[in-house]
């Protein structure tokens, strides 16, 4: 048996899918919309132009909303829901089309790709990786039937999480920390880290991402009498290499891994 300690959580989000941009005071009060570039049809294309609804995040949007995971963005795109059953245990509905609400051995309803690799496994998902979303370039929810680009298990549709590329020509860097508290529980930190370094200037790059998050229990466990029972720690990063040879070929590799440990759920003792 367990007893919900916490008290009370208000947040506030704001979330724009175009960005506008206008000279202060124009002559004729026009506003410019900046373009979309998306790859929902696996080519580049301009949202606007894109045959079908899509809903789409830039990483700065990301940011703005404080978007570390699925559950951050789920409640911004219309027709989309999720059912958390725990860390990496969550399923994902688009327009309702669902094949089940938990974990188990049907088709998932929802493709999840992380650039052009699918992380589902599409006849027994009995995992949903959600891998932290720090130095993203955008995120695209395709709405409706995907099946003929991502698939048989896109049969509601298609999330697709973009990061950034490797810069052939400069370096850069990005560290952010954070540190949250919950009445009643424990608190909560994260820290990413991110760099970009040439090593061969307009040829060979590498992109190095880091990250470690604890998020704070505050449901206690009163039948063996702890406190604060649920918390989780993931840690993971991502490194990406990229060489071009030639003006026309590109090859990029990349390595994705995470750990994540949650504690007192239910599919841990």
């Amino acid at each position: 048996m367990w007893l919900d300690r916490r008290l009370a959580a208000i947040s506030f989000s704001l979330i724009a899918t175009m960005h506008l941009n206008a000279p202060a005071w124009a002559a004729d009060d026009a506003m410019e919309l900046e373009e979309i570039i998306v790859t929902a049809t696996k080519r580049e294309q301009s949202l606007i132009e894109v045959p079908m609804s899509i809903s789409v995040f830039s990483g700065e949007n990301l940011e703005r909303i404080n978007a570390d995971r699925f559950a951050d963005y789920v409640g911004q795109v219309p027709g989309l829901s999720l059912n958390p059953n725990g860390g990496n245990t969550a399923k994902f509905a688009i327009r309702g089309i669902t094949t089940s609400t938990s974990q188990s051995n049907t088709q998932a309803p929802v493709a999840i790709y992380h650039d052009d690799l699918p992380v589902l496994n599409s006849f027994a998902p009995f995992v949903t990786p959600d891998l932290r979303l720090f130095d993203i370039k955008r995120v695209e929810v395709l709405r409706g039937p995907q099946g003929t680009l991502f698939g048989s298990g896109a049969l509601g549709g298609a999330i697709r999480v973009i990061t950034n590329k490797p810069v052939l020509d400069d370096y850069a860097g990005k560290a952010t920390a954070s540190v949250l508290t919950t009445k009643g529980g424990d608190p909560s930190y994260a820290f990413n880290a991110m760099t970009n370094i040439p090593l061969v200037e307009d040829k060979l790059a590498l992109r190095m991402v880091a990250y470690y998050r604890k998020d704070g229990g505050y449901v206690d466990n009163i039948v063996r009498n702890e406190k604060n029972t649920d918390s989780q720690e993931s840690v993971g990063g991502r490194v990406m290499l990229k060489w071009k040879p030639t003006e026309k070929l590109s090859i990029l590799a990349t390595v994705n891994a995470q750990k994540d440990t949650p504690d007192d759920r239910s599919f841990t003792f």
